[in-house]
């Protein structure tokens, strides 16, 4: 193998590496929203479809209040629910 090739392949895999590791911490930064940051109130969840076709973690939320958006960590009890015709809810 020429030198050059590997040096390629040895700088190419820590980029990658660098990559992982930003979507590692940037994930493990992300935390469940129920309450507005800066005014304490209620969030509501925003459909984004860019970001839920990018990722299953995170989700973006809405202060009614205060209008703080950004972005959260899915919540376990948080999900769209789906209504169809014989729904009465």
């Amino acid at each position: 193998m020429d030198i050059s090739i590997g040096a390629v392949i040895v700088l190419g895999g820590l980029v990658l590496l660098r990559f992982v590791l930003i979507a590692v911490g940037a994930a493990l930064l992300l935390r469940p929203v129920r309450e507005c940051p800066a005014c304490f109130g209620g969030t509501v969840r925003v459909k984004r479809p860019v970001l839920e076709a990018l990722t299953r973690i995170a989700e973006w939320r809405w202060c009614p209040c205060c209008g703080w958006q950004g972005p959260a960590r899915v919540s376990k009890g948080d999900r769209w629910i789906r209504r169809n015709a014989t729904s009465r809810a």
